[in-house]
């Protein structure tokens, strides 16, 4: 009886500490699917949004133009050519060009 009792409880702790990682990592993918979309289509108040959410306090301009490097495990999807448009090092501007 004693061990049913641990079991249970251990499961229980289990249980509560998938839940702990797992609500956020599914906020983390839902957030990485929409990257490309919201630094593309998104407002000013959604990038900067999903800027200090990628950079925290790493943000900085230099001329005009925002370069940080990301944190873990943002910068794991920088490093995927795949990543449906995650910024790289050259910044949020798009790519120009030439013809």
């Amino acid at each position: 009886m004693s061990q049913k009792k641990t079991l249970e409880e251990q499961n229980r702790t289990l249980s509560n500490g998938r839940a702990y990682w797992l609500e956020p990592f599914e906020k983390w993918i839902k957030t990485a699917q929409n990257a490309g979309e919201i630094a593309v289509l998104g407002s000013p108040q959604e990038k900067k949004g999903l800027a200090s959410e990628i950079f925290s306090s790493n943000l900085a301009l230099y001329g005009r133009k925002a370069r940080a490097s990301a944190l873990k495990p943002w910068s794991l999807l920088a490093q995927n050519a795949s990543s449906g448009g995650m910024v790289g090092d050259a910044g949020f501007e798009p790519a120009t060009r030439s013809v």
